[in-house]
């Protein structure tokens, strides 16, 4: 049971009562990292910390350009390190 104060919208494929904030601290900074509001972000950085959401997002298996935007300025995260963006980079370009 997800007892962050989170908006439900943010896992609409999710079943919320079985998301659990430990087993699933991934999925969960990932989404308010990409789709939440400045509350939600304040929430994770209370529960989780900055040294734990650093962590996830570096494992992190999706970012979109904006996220890892403000990772790179926020958390002072080099894209390099970012998994997302290396299996992103590796990927061949079919069409430019």
């Amino acid at each position: 049971m997800l007892h962050l104060k989170l908006r439900t919208e943010l896992f609409w494929d999710l079943n919320i009562a079985e998301l659990n904030e430990q087993k699933h601290q991934r999925i969960i900074i990932e989404r308010v990292i990409s789709l939440g509001n400045l509350d939600e972000w304040k929430e994770i950085v209370r529960h989780y910390g900055l040294d734990v959401i650093k962590s996830e997002i570096i494992n992190a298996v999706s970012l979109d350009p904006k996220t890892i935007a403000f990772v790179e300025s926020y958390l002072k995260i080099n894209k390099e390190e970012l998994r997302c963006y290396m299996k992103k980079r590796s990927a061949p370009q079919y069409w430019t």
